[in-house]
C-alpha cells in the first residue's frame, strides 16, 4: 500500500485486522451506532433523558415524569401513583394544567396511606392557624418546623380533579391532606382527628348558611360517605367548603366550637382553597 506525505511517497504494511467477538472491549453489533451497551441491536435514539434512563430506544421516566424525555411532570400526586403503583412517599414536581398552561410546582406526595395520592397542602406544629390564600413557608417536605401552606391558586389548579380529602390531625401536628379522585361529589370524605381526648367540633358545608350540623369528637374517629353537593370549579367564595375547627371570640375567652364566617375574628378555619 502506498500513502503520500508531502511529496515523499512510502510504502507501508497493515496486518489483517480481526473484528471483536461479541463481549469483547469494542465488540459494536450490527445496526448499533457504538454509543450503545447491550446487544439489543437498537440504535440509541433517546436523545436527552431529562428525568429518567435510556433504555433500548425510549427514556424511561423516574416515577412523577412522563414524555419522550422525560421532561413532563404528571399533573397530581393520585395521576403519579396511577402511572407508578411502586412510587414512594416523597417531594414530587406536579403540572395540574399540562404543558404550556401555569408553571409547574412542588408538592409533597403521600402514597402509602390510605391508598395513597395525598397530596399535602398544609401542616403546622403547635402555631396558630391564620387563614391565608397564599403559599406560607415550604409545603414540599415529610415534615415541617414552621407554618407551611400550598398557595390556594396551587390548590384550586388540582381542585379540577380532585373530590375526595383527607383531614387529619393531633395536638401537636395538624396535616390537610388533598387526593384526586374521579367522582364529582365529595362522596368519600374522610376526617380523621386524634386530639387526645380533647373535643374537637367541625363541620363541612358548601356556604356558611348550611354549616348548621356539626360534629363534635372525642379522640379519634372517622367518617366515611359523607355526601355534599358537587360544585364547579370557579366558585366565589360564598361556595366555599372549608374545615373549622375551634373558634374563640374577640377578645380570646368566650370558647364557641363551630362554624362562623369571616367578619368573626379569631376562628380557625382550614380552607380547602375554594376561592
Amino acid at each position: 500500500m502506498r500513502m503520500w506525505i508531502g511529496a515523499f511517497a512510502f510504502a507501508i504494511a497493515l496486518a489483517g485486522c480481526a473484528d471483536p467477538a461479541n463481549g469483547d472491549p469494542g465488540f459494536i453489533a450490527p445496526g448499533r451506532d457504538g454509543g450503545d451497551t447491550d446487544d439489543s441491536n437498537m440504535p440509541d435514539n433517546c436523545g436527552v433523558c431529562e428525568h429518567g434512563e435510556c433504555a433500548e430506544a425510549n427514556c424511561q421516566c423516574e416515577a412523577g415524569w412522563q414524555g419522550a424525555s422525560c421532561a413532563e411532570p404528571l399533573t397530581s400526586c393520585r395521576a403519579i401513583l396511577v402511572a407508578d403503583p411502586a412510587a414512594p412517599n416523597g417531594v414530587y414536581t406536579i403540572d395540574p394544567d399540562g404543558v404550556g398552561g401555569n408553571d409547574e410546582f412542588a408538592v409533597y406526595c403521600d402514597q402509602t396511606t390510605d391508598g395513597g395520592g395525598w397530596m399535602k397542602i398544609l401542616q403546622y406544629k403547635d402555631q396558630p392557624y391564620t387563614p391565608t390564600r397564599n403559599a406560607a413557608g415550604t409545603i414540599a417536605t415529610p415534615t415541617v418546623s414552621d407554618f407551611a401552606k400550598l398557595a390556594d391558586a396551587r390548590i384550586n389548579a388540582v381542585h379540577g380533579n380532585v373530590r375526595e380529602y383527607r383531614l387529619n390531625g393531633s395536638l401537636s401536628e395538624k396535616k390537610l391532606f388533598l387526593a384526586v379522585d374521579d367522582t364529582l361529589e365529595f362522596d368519600d370524605t374522610k376526617l380523621g382527628w386524634g386530639m387526645a381526648g380533647h373535643d374537637v367540633t367541625f363541620c363541612l358545608a358548601t356556604d356558611y348558611a348550611g354549616c348548621t350540623a356539626t360534629v363534635a369528637l372525642s379522640g379519634i374517629a372517622v367518617i366515611d360517605s359523607l355526601k355534599m353537593v358537587s360544585m364547579p370549579v370557579g366558585e366565589t367564595d360564598n361556595a366555599c367548603d372549608r374545615y373549622f375547627t375551634d373558634w374563640y371570640s374577640a377578645d380570646n375567652t368566650n370558647r364557641i366550637p363551630g362554624c362562623y364566617p369571616d367578619q368573626v375574628s379569631g376562628k380557625r378555619c382550614v380552607s380547602a382553597g375554594w376561592y
